[in-house]
């Protein structure tokens, strides 16, 4: 096989067995590249569609998706509905609407590093409205959907909320103990 440069994508077909006649005439007419196969991500597996993650803390984040599909990283401005049916919106801004101020918003921090974003929802999530129990729930993942044109994306049936998921602490590695050699006092001899 031969080598490619680094970000060249090269097209090879995925080698079949074949077992039958039938399955050969099915082979001819279903051939997969790798390009037509899912694209794993370095250490993280196959990358997700669009989620939002609430943290125990209130922190909200919007996982890369969301940034791609609807969001942009122009955006640095959060506003958020929520109606009778208990459906979280989530919009997107690039600047402060009219009769608005920039403390009215929530700010929508980027992170370079996993290409997500993040903001802190508290005060949201102690809303008289919303009342979620963010502390109790534990960290949670939603699966939203989303409107390009508007830049938005909702959570149906926002819960009160949820069971948190088991979470085993880590344990704590032990050092080993190193014995420094005890050091001799150097003596100025008098003679």
């Amino acid at each position: 096989m031969p080598t490619c440069k680094r970000g060249e994508v090269k097209h090879f077909p995925i080698v079949l067995t074949t077992l039958s006649a039938d399955f050969i005439e099915r082979q001819k007419q279903m051939i997969l590249t790798k390009t037509s196969c899912p694209t794993p991500l370095r250490g993280r597996g196959v990358e997700s569609g669009p989620s939002v993650a609430v943290h125990n803390n209130g922190q909200t984040f919007f996982n890369k998706a969301i940034i791609r599909d609807y969001f942009g990283t122009d955006k640095k401005y959060l506003v958020v509905g929520f109606d009778d049916e208990r459906n979280l919106t989530f919009q997107a801004l690039a600047k402060v609407p009219a009769k608005m101020t920039e403390a009215d918003l929530f700010t929508l921090k980027y992170n370079e590093k996993t290409g997500g974003a993040y903001s802190s929802l508290t005060v949201l999530f102690r809303h008289e409205a919303v009342q979620y129990d963010y502390k109790g729930s534990g960290n949670q993942t939603f699966t939203v959907t989303g409107d390009k044109a508007k830049a938005s994306v909702t959570i149906k049936a926002f819960p009160h909320s949820l069971t948190a998921k088991p979470v085993t602490p880590r344990v704590k590695k032990v050092k080993p103990a190193t014995t420094a050699a005890p050091s001799t006092p150097a003596i100025d001899s008098l003679d």
